[in-house]
Parts: C-alpha cells; sequence; structure tokens
C-alpha cells in the first residue's frame, strides 16, 4: 500500500502515469537472475535494518546529536546542549590503530612452496598494500566497526592506466551503508557470504550515458507493480545501481597426477595444461586418483534492480577468479539475541518468536544513556544559571524613570554602564528609597556536578575506560606511573574484541590476496615487491630460464605451492624502527664500541642509525657520506670470484702445454744458454721483480673488493685460497713465458753468431772472365 501511495503522489507531481511494460521485456536467462537478486535484497535488507538504524543513532551521538526530535520540540525555549564524552575514548581506540598497523605474514605448507616463494608472496602482498595506501582502507573499516558496529573493504583488479595488464588493489567504503551482505553468513569477515550488493546512486542522465542498452531508461518505463517491486531502486531525478555478487558451487573433476605417490600434483580436469595433456596421453604422468569435488565459483552481475546492466559492448557477467567475494568486514561485538515475547523486536525484523536475531554493538552503543543523562544535567545546571538571570528587579513605583528602566531591563544581558533611580517617589513622600535589588537563588551547583560525574563515570565504565583518564574514578587511589599503566592495559584490554575483529579482517584480505596473485602475476617478468624494512626490489617470476648472480636456476612460479596467511602480532615495523634507532643511539653513545666492533664497523653502525631517524633524502645523504656504497656487493663479489675460477682453468691448461714445450727445448737450448748467462740472469731478476709488482697490484685490487661487506666465513676462506692459487700460476706462467721468450732470443742470437761465422769462412766465389796473375798475392 505504501509504494502504491508513493506511485501516486509522483504521478501528481509529474503528470505522467505509469507505462505497462512498455520499453520492451528482459531476456530469458536474465530475468531468473533479476528474480533471484530481488528476492535477495529485500530478505537482506529486512534482516540488517534493525542494526542498520542502531548503527544510524550511534552516528548522530558521535557527531553532537543526542536529543530526539519530539524531546527537541518538547524542550522549546529551554536549554538542550551537547557535552562530548565519547569521540575522546573512541578516538583512543581508533588510534591505536594508527599507531600500530599489522602486517600480513605468508607462511609455506607443502605441494611444492617453500620460504623463498612464501617471502616473494608477502613483499608482493606489502607492495600492493603501500601502493593502495590500505592502512587507510583497513581504518576507515574499524571505524565503521567502532562508530555503528560494520564496516567494508574490498579488493579490484583495475587495468594499468596504459596498459594490457590488471593489477590488485585494496580500497576502502567510505559509506558501509552502500553494502549488503548475507545475512545468514556466520564468519565474523564475511569470507561464508553466498551473496552481497555493492549499491550506489547516480543521476538518470550518467546512468543513461553509461547504460544506453538498459531497456528502462525512466521510472515510467515501469508497470506499476513493476515500480512497487523496485522503488528502493527508482527515483524520478536518481536511480540506485548495484553490483550483485553472488557464489555458486559447480562439480568438477579433481584429479591427482604424477609419476608416483610421493611425486604428484592436484589440479582440476578442466585446467590442465596442453604440455600435461600430452604427457597424460603419452604415459609420462599418470592418473593417481580421481574425485568429484564441490568448487565455488564467484560472478557479479551489475542491475538497477529491475534488470541486468552492462556498458556497450561488454558482458553482463563478470567472473572472478578468486574462490570468495572480495569483500570483508570488519563487525563489532555480534550477539544473538532471542525473538521471544518477552523481549521487543526491532522495527523491520522479520524473524520469528523464538528464532535467534543478530545484533551488532558498536563501542560506544551501550554508552549511549549515559551520555544522554550527562547531557540532560548539564543542561540542567545550565538553566538553573540561567533561571537567577530572569530573576525580576524589585523597585518602588515612580523611582526609575522610562529611559533609567529601559536601561536596567538591558542590563540583565548588555553592561550598562550606569542606571539612574531617583532616591524618593511621589507615593513614599521625601524618605530615601533604597536601590532595586535582585532576589537571587542559591545554586546547588555541586549536586549538579557530583550527578554530572557520576554520568560520566557510567561513560566509562560502558567503554571500559573507568579509570584510565583521571585515577580517581574509579574504586582505587591509583598515582603511581605503574598503576596508571596497568589501568590503561586493562582499558586496552575491554576492547580488545574490536582489535581482535580488525586483525581478522586484515588476514583474511591478505588470504584472498594470496590467492588472486598467480592469476594476476601470470607471465614471465619482473615485479615490484616491497620488504619489511621498506625496501622496493624487483623479483623476476614465472621465467624458467632465470638465474641468478651465480648461474643457478631462479625459477619462482607464482602458481607452486600451498601457502598460509597469518598477519603479525607483535609491533608494528614503525614501533620497531622506534626501538630499533634507540637502541642504536644507546650503542653510538658508548664509547667502548668502536674499540669493540672496529672503525669500519662503527662508521657502518653511525650510517644505520642515521637512516632509522627517518629524516628523509637529507638524512640518506648523511648516510652516504658517512658510510658510502661500494660498487661490488657480496653477490658481485661471488660472481667475481667464479670468473677467477674460470680464468685459473684457463691458465692452468695454458700452463701444462707451455711445461711440455719448455721441457722439450730445455735440452736442445742447454748449450745455447751458457753464451748469454749473464744476461738471462738479469732478465730473469728483471721479469721476477715485475711479476712480483703485479701480483702485488692484484692482491690491492681484489683486497678493496673484498672489504666492501662482511663476508661468510666460508666465503672469505674459499677467496683466499683460490686468490693465491691464481697468484702462483700466474707468476709460474709468466715465468716460464720469459723464460721461453729468452730460449727463443737465445736460439735466434746463436743462429745469427753462427751464420756470420760461416760467411766469413767461406770464400768469395771466382769471376770466370777474370785474367789470373802472375804470382800470388804477399
Amino acid at each position: 500500500m505504501a509504494a502504491k501511495t508513493r506511485a501516486q503522489r509522483q504521478t501528481l507531481a509529474t503528470g505522467k502515469t505509469l507505462a505497462v511494460g512498455s520499453k520492451g521485456t528482459i531476456p530469458a536467462e536474465d530475468r531468473v537472475v533479476v528474480k533471484e537478486l530481488q528476492g535477495r535484497w529485500d530478505y537482506a535488507k529486512q534482516q540488517k535494518e534493525p542494526i542498520t538504524q542502531e548503527g544510524r543513532i550511534d552516528l548522530r551521538y558521535l557527531t553532537g546529536h543526542t536529543w530526539e526530535t519530539q524531546d527537541l520540540h518538547a524542550r522549546t525555549g529551554r536549554l538542550s546542549l551537547e557535552f562530548d564524552q565519547l569521540n575522546q575514548y573512541r578516538n583512543l581506540l581508533v588510534n591505536s590503530i594508527r599507531q600500530q598497523p599489522i602486517a600480513i605474514k605468508i607462511t609455506p605448507e607443502g605441494n611444492g612452496a617453500n620460504d623463498k616463494t612464501a617471502q616473494v608472496r608477502a613483499d608482493r602482498i606489502r607492495q600492493i598494500e603501500y601502493l593502495s595506501n590500505a592502512q587507510e582502507a583497513y581504518t576507515a573499516a574499524f571505524e565503521g566497526a567502532t562508530d555503528r558496529s560494520y564496516g567494508y573493504v574490498y579488493i579490484d583488479a583495475e587495468w594499468e592506466p596504459k596498459g594490457f595488464k590488471k593489477r590488485l588493489r585494496i580500497k576502502a567504503v567510505p559509506n558501509p551503508d552502500q553494502v549488503l551482505e548475507d545475512p545468514d553468513a556466520t564468519s565474523i569477515t564475511g569470507a561464508d557470504w553466498k551473496y552481497l550488493f555493492y549499491s550506489y546512486e547516480m543521476s538518470r542522465e550518467e546512468f543513461n550515458r553509461d547504460y544506453p542498452d538498459a531497456i528502462y531508461k525512466h521510472y515510467t518505463d515501469l508497470s506499476a507493480d513493476d515500480y512497487q517491486d523496485t522503488q528502493d531502486w527508482q527515483g524520478v531525478d536518481r536511480v540506485q545501481v548495484a553490483k550483485y555478487w553472488v557464489v555458486r558451487m559447480e562439480s568438477r573433476t579433481l584429479l591427482r597426477i604424477g609419476t608416483s605417490q610421493t611425486d604428484y600434483q592436484d589440479v582440476f580436469e578442466q585446467d590442465l595444461t596442453p604440455p600435461q595433456k600430452r604427457a597424460l596421453r603419452l604415459g609420462r604422468l599418470q592418473t593417481l586418483a580421481e574425485r568429484m569435488a564441490d568448487v565455488p565459483v564467484v560472478c557479479s552481475y551489475l542491475t538497477n534492480g529491475v534488470e541486468l546492466l552492462a556498458k556497450h559492448g561488454q558482458p553482463k557477467k563478470t567472473e572472478w577468479p578468486g574462490s570468495r567475494i572480495p569483500f570483508k568486514a570488519c563487525y563489532g561485538r555480534i550477539v544473538y539475541t532471542s525473538n521471544d515475547s518477552t523481549q521487543p523486536v526491532a522495527t523491520g525484523s522479520s524473524g520469528a518468536e523464538g528464532m535467534a536475531r543478530k545484533e551488532i554493538l558498536s563501542y560506544i552503543r551501550l554508552a549511549r544513556h549515559a551520555q544522554k543523562y550527562y547531557n540532560y544535567l548539564k543542561s540542567s545546571e545550565g538553566e538553573r544559571f540561567k533561571m537567577n538571570l530572569l530573576v525580576p528587579y524589585m523597585a518602588y513605583e515612580g523611582q526609575l524613570s522610562p529611559e533609567n528602566l529601559l536601561a536596567l531591563q538591558a542590563s540583565v544581558s548588555t553592561p550598562v554602564p550606569v542606571v539612574l533611580v531617583k532616591p524618593t517617589a511621589e507615593l513614599t513622600g521625601d524618605a530615601v528609597l533604597p536601590l532595586p535589588r535582585r532576589e537571587l537563588n542559591t545554586l546547588d551547583v555541586q549536586g549538579y556536578e557530583i550527578a554530572a560525574e557520576a554520568a560520566r563515570r557510567d561513560i566509562q565504565n560502558a567503554l571500559g575506560r573507568a579509570s584510565v583518564s583521571d585515577p580517581r574514578c574509579g574504586t582505587r587511589h591509583v598515582e603511581s606511573g605503574v598503576g596508571l599503566q596497568e589501568l590503561q592495559k586493562t582499558g586496552d584490554q575491554s576492547s580488545y574484541h574490536f582489535i581482535d575483529a580488525y586483525k581478522a579482517m586484515v588476514q583474511a584480505v591478505g588470504e584472498d590476496l594470496e590467492e588472486l596473485l598467480p592469476f594476476y602475476d601470470d607471465v614471465a617478468g619482473d615485479i615490484s615487491t616491497r620488504t619489511a624494512s621498506g625496501d622496493v626490489k624487483m623479483v623476476r617470476v614465472n621465467d624458467p630460464s632465470a638465474v641468478d648472480a651465480n648461474g643457478k636456476p631462479a625459477h619462482l612460479p607464482m602458481d607452486l605451492g600451498t601457502h598460509a596467511t597469518t598477519v603479525s602480532t607483535g609491533p608494528s615495523f614503525d614501533s620497531e624502527r622506534e626501538e630499533a634507532s634507540a637502541f642504536a643511539d644507546t650503542l653510538i653513545g658508548n664509547q667502548s664500541v668502536d674499540r669493540i666492533l672496529g672503525p669500519q664497523k662503527a662508521q657502518e653502525l653511525l650510517a644505520l642509525a642515521i637512516k632509522l631517524k627517518n629524516v628523509g633524502p637529507i638524512g640518506d645523504e648523511m648516510a652516504e657520506i658517512i658510510n658510502p656504497k661500494q660498487d661490488d656487493e657480496p653477490q658481485a663479489l661471488k660472481q667475481h670470484l667464479a670468473q677467477a675460477m674460470d680464468q685459473l682453468k684457463k691458465q692452468g691448461a695454458v700452463l701444462e702445454e707451455m711445461h711440455g714445450i719448455i721441457q722439450g727445448k730445455q735440452i736442445e737450448a742447454q748449450n745455447k744458454l751458457d753464451i748469454a748467462k749473464e744476461q738471462n740472469i738479469a732478465d730473469l731478476a728483471k721479469s721476477r721483480q715485475d711479476g712480483d709488482v703485479r701480483v702485488k697490484v692484484a692482491e690491492i685490487q681484489f683486497a678493496s673488493a673484498v672489504s666492501v661487506a662482511d663476508i661468510k666465513a666460508d666465503l672469505a676462506h674459499s677467496l683466499q685460497l683460490m686468490t693465491t692459487q691464481l697468484e702462483t700460476v700466474q707468476g709460474l706462467v709468466e715465468a716460464h713465458q720469459a723464460q721461453l721468450d729468452r730460449v727463443h732470443d737465445a736460439q735466434a742470437q746463436l743462429a745469427a753468431q753462427q751464420h756470420a761465422r760461416v760467411q766469413a769462412q767461406t770464400p768469395p766465389p771466382m769471376d770466370p772472365n777474370a785474367t789470373p796473375s802472375a804470382e800470388p798475392e804477399a
């Protein structure tokens, strides 16, 4: 009946009547989904309406509106003051979350998972959180739980600004009333939701522009019955659109394939890759086990309450690769009450008598009455002060002139320098009259303050903060610092169930992200990760040909293994950093540190202490000046050692070949070497001196490279051994090469001398044309 009345009002206001299905019909396949979502929307809204109403009242109290409308009407002309006693405790709880953010941790569980794969996933999730500003999204959800008993956060996959790849982001839900979830779920995080609506409003103009293929573009396109069913969605100038998330179970064949009962992999039949199918067909892999399994399939639709929507050229159904709806809840205290005849049922509840009804309590829910009573007492106290101002002046008739009477009236609210009165009056004769006076009542301020203090203590008791801000408010008189810390700890414990729900929400987000990573980081390439210390590193994933600096395989498949998700329960990184900074300051102030650690280690410690101060780029420059970075890191040093080993092997082969040549030439050239012995000795001494210089230079260069970082003991030992061997081989090679050069020089010199002697002993040839002399020359 209410819906018809609303439709009639809109008909009268617009002068239009509702059509009867004049714009076409909904496709048969869409009609099933639309009918399903309409029924679920009505049921979920009916169940959540009492929780939503109480949450709105909570927000009224937190925003300084404790008086009901009927109370304000009844107190017209009276004081109705608002004194905030709730937000200070609410902010204390919320800001404790801001100061101590928790971290998502990933641990290996099996199926090929190891510490490396777990660490890469944890660092990748940390980078996603950083780029999403996830801490603000988490805090917004926690604020919703404390302020109105429910808050939400969700995971979105958005396109890169320039690219063809989607990236995961964590987003906040500023208005928790936009979310309408499955009311029959029991998980405190929403992990078992079967459906969820995420709604938002838009103008008719925007709707028609974004969804040009919609059948119903205006509320007049609906029939009267359809309009009644969708009055929550359709308005004259605005329309509500919602993303309808649903989880459906599908039966699939699960296979265990492998070569043995110890070497196998579990995979669904429809997810088999072409290489796996080929291996099964050829018998290289066997099906070790097979069973049917129910698998959750998540998808979403856009709807305006009467049809399924899609932007032009896009499908109406969107599949989600995860197994759960990507929304997570942060709830307050959840209680189930019975709808029996002795307990009033909140407006809108449809639970049958005797059935359990869910209630979710916010942080300030049970302190509302005490806050209202406190405001009433303070308002009454203010009224008592106000009544004293309203007490009239007593004066004799004729004692005040009309002008002075107006001045006296104004003095009640405005300072008046002087008011003149007549000392006598016509009716009193010559007798001097007293000055006008007011009969002020004695204010019972102490009684009001005692009652207000009792109300304030009731607020603290309801919030679990009775003796934290003021130690004298409790039953004990506490003045010591230790006692106050214990009371503060007690106050934190009284609200810890809210923090526990917050941790459960963050852990659920981490579980979803860990499940989604293989679907979005699914190609060979570099991904950005963030370590616990805040350093950003690029990691190569899904690349079977990847190798590390030592040449070993470094393949990191993102779809390998089973991992577990937890959240850190210790101090946050910021608090750890503060503790580390304070401890570093203590070490630096100790004069024996330089003597114990040595100048180099003390220098590195000072640079690290500067970085811990978080003073920005200038601090990084200061640390760089104190402890400059070296070109070679330990990983590069390992690579250098490997290259040195290769060079050592090559030089060993050359040495062996040279040694054979030298042995063959030594016997042949022994006699020839005697001729140039002295010169050879001098050359050999000079060569040895040059070789020693080169060896020293190599030692200095290698030592400077080793001094980059503190290498592990085994690496240092191996490096020293290889360096010694390399120096020995290089010296032998150089000595043998010099000796071989000298042999060749000696051979050439001897050959030249022998040729000269032969030339000298051989007579020149005779000229046949010459005339012989009679006598030989003397």
